[in-house]
């Protein structure tokens, strides 16, 4: 649990991405179901065993946000994760596109949880919040993006 707190504490998307994809390479090919809730299940379950404050589905004033982390530290992390299902010849793509692919869902994440403002019932009481779109492209890539938001402890916020 360690390693995965502390890259995204660090910000690491590149490590995050590896230690994901290191959990669902472990998953039989015929064990997979493509379906953005069954990857949202698995990896709120995956947190879990790292022994990560892992919840699933909270709900705000427009919506509710896929898994949200919170750290002891304070840090909340909300995030948003958007799946796509590979088509039948996924071989013809390199394993760097399927990855941007992956990203180009995360990104889509990051505007859903911006959009739905998820992040703004933590922002008097975490020390620091972390968004996270979280693009899972088939069976095995996944893709991260993290935008820092403003909190009011932050004397910028206002």
């Amino acid at each position: 649990g360690r390693q995965f707190e502390t890259a995204v504490l660090n910000r690491d998307s590149a490590a995050i991405e590896s230690i994901l994809e290191a959990g669902l390479a472990k998953i039989s090919f015929d064990q997979h179901i493509s379906s953005e809730k069954f990857y949202n299940s698995l990896i709120q379950i995956y947190l879990d065993g790292l022994e990560i404050d892992v919840r699933s589905q909270v709900a705000s004033s427009l919506g509710k946000s896929d898994l949200e982390l919170l750290f002891s530290n304070g840090v909340y992390v909300i995030i948003e994760i958007k799946f796509e299902r590979e088509p039948q010849d996924f071989s013809k793509l390199s394993i760097e596109d399927k990855r941007e692919k992956a990203r180009s869902l995360a990104q889509k994440g990051l505007k859903q949880i911006a959009t739905k403002e998820y992040s703004n019932q933590y922002i008097l009481d975490a020390k620091e919040i972390i968004e996270m779109g979280l693009g899972v492209y088939g069976r095995s890539k996944v893709g991260v993006l993290m935008k820092d938001r403003k909190v009011a402890r932050d004397p910028q916020f206002f």
